[in-house]
């Protein structure tokens, strides 16, 4: 099973500002959809709770220390390990990585590729991606849009 962080954040680093996207950028959120569908995504408890609701067509698995009700969409784990064997025995070609920070933190040294779209702009922010280790990738491409630019990494 192939792993990948999908990501939105600036050129610094910002990802969030008091749990929620500091930017609206409706064809950053039609890329993240269409990447993602038909996938598993594995995020932590805030981003999860900041969706308001399960990611449609995912199978959503929610790391938390407080195992709740699982549906048929939404599974919960106490282990990024035991995330990714959720994934694995569902039988999903890929796991998106979807947050946040400390999630990305994580499992960055241990998933195969990334997927970052690049906000154009200025922003506040206090939540952070761990830029720092994109230079254990390699560019694979290249995407330009007219507010972000999504760049394709792949493990060196």
């Amino acid at each position: 099973m192939e792993k990948i962080i999908i990501a939105s954040l600036t050129e610094n680093g910002i990802i969030g500002q008091g749990n929620s996207l500091p930017w609206e950028l409706p064809d950053e959120m039609k890329h993240f959809k269409d990447t993602t569908l038909n996938s598993a995504v594995l995020m932590g408890r805030r981003t999860f709770d900041s969706l308001k609701r399960p990611l449609h067509n995912r199978l959503n698995i929610v790391l938390t220390s407080y195992l709740e009700q699982e549906s048929k969409d939404v599974k919960f784990a106490a282990s990024i390990k035991e995330g990714f064997e959720i994934a694995e025995n569902f039988n999903f070609e890929r796991l998106f990585i979807i947050g946040g920070e400390s999630v990305y933190k994580q499992t960055i040294p241990i998933i195969d590729k990334m997927i970052l779209s690049f906000v154009h702009g200025s922003f506040v922010g206090d939540k952070f991606f761990p830029i720092e280790m994109i230079n254990n990738f390699m560019l694979e491409k290249s995407q330009d849009k007219e507010s972000f630019t999504i760049k394709y990494y792949r493990k060196k």
